[in-house]
């Protein structure tokens, strides 16, 4: 990194740090604050009339999946990316153990909705009462998509199928990903029986 690419993220930051300062924003602003980051960073998104919620898609390297961003109150961002396709019936408890023995994320978690059949990572973060500043949301909305798009790739497997070749990902800081050989979750989703 430059001098001068330096030099603006630590001007960002500052900036952050102003705007969480400043104790005149509210509910409304916050929520506006997710709109203007993602029509800046070229999402295509869809406002919930009446609630607080955007809708997008996002493109990652191995599918393309749905995802929501949410203000649940004046502390609280969510941001959802859901699993392109419903967990088959016959499958949700070997997805349930799947995800569960992702357990090493430092951030968000996995959830699976027995009822709807719904499989989806979730991040969140406080933002108390101001405006949250680019740098923040974009790490967040970033570490949520990356995570999911690698447990797609096969990031997250499961223990009991892998080799003993276990291999940490150093550069991926957001999450404690370990690479196993073998299955992932498309994997067990489609080929269980086969396994």
């Amino acid at each position: 990194m430059d001098e001068e690419t330096i030099s603006q993220r630590v001007e960002e930051v500052v900036e952050g740090v102003k705007e969480l300062a400043n104790p005149s924003y509210n509910y409304e602003d916050i929520f506006q604050g997710l709109v203007k980051f993602f029509i800046e960073d070229d999402w295509a998104l869809i406002k919930i009339e009446g609630e607080p919620i955007l809708c997008l898609t996002y493109q990652g390297k191995n599918c393309r999946w749905n995802c929501y961003a949410k203000v649940y109150s004046k502390q609280q961002i969510v941001f959802y990316s859901i699993y392109p396709t419903l967990v088959p019936a016959n499958k949700l408890l070997l997805v349930a153990e799947f995800i569960n023995r992702a357990y090493k994320l430092v951030i968000g978690n996995f959830k699976l909705d027995f009822e709807l059949r719904e499989f989806r990572y979730k991040i969140s973060f406080d933002v108390s009462v101001a405006i949250p500043p680019v740098v923040l949301i974009n790490n967040f909305v970033y570490t949520n998509i990356t995570t999911m798009d690698e447990f797609l790739r096969g990031s997250y497997l499961l223990p009991q199928y892998a080799t003993d070749q276990i291999e940490y990902m150093p550069d991926y800081t957001e999450s404690y990903s370990l690479i196993y050989e073998g299955i992932t979750v498309t994997d067990v989703i489609e080929k269980a029986d086969k396994i």
